[in-house]
């Protein structure tokens, strides 16, 4: 029970340090803080149920179709999304013989 708890905390406590403004300029960490606030919602699900229902399966199909959905989340962010870094223009100065 408690390693749940504690599982689930941690991530929580990662998603809230993902939106901290020291973080907030790289645009990789909101999918990522998605993904973890997912973690450790699943974790006190998963505990709820299997203490509910032992046999059930439920909890592991919950797991593996959101972790496509936000695996698919960052991966379509980093290959799509992503910014490209503008070109930088020489000027006379920077072109020194």
């Amino acid at each position: 029970m408690w390693i749940s708890i504690i599982s689930a905390f941690v991530c929580f406590a990662v998603t809230v340090a993902l939106f901290m403004p020291k973080f907030m300029n790289n645009p990789v960490c909101r999918p990522i803080a998605g993904y973890f606030f997912f973690e450790g919602v699943w974790t006190l699900v998963n505990y709820i149920i299997l203490q509910i229902n032992p046999s059930s399966a439920v909890p592991q199909y919950i797991h593996y179709i959101g972790s496509l959905i936000f695996g698919g989340y960052i991966l379509a962010y980093l290959l799509f999304a992503s910014k490209k870094a503008p070109e930088k223009k020489h000027s006379q100065s920077d072109i020194e013989v």
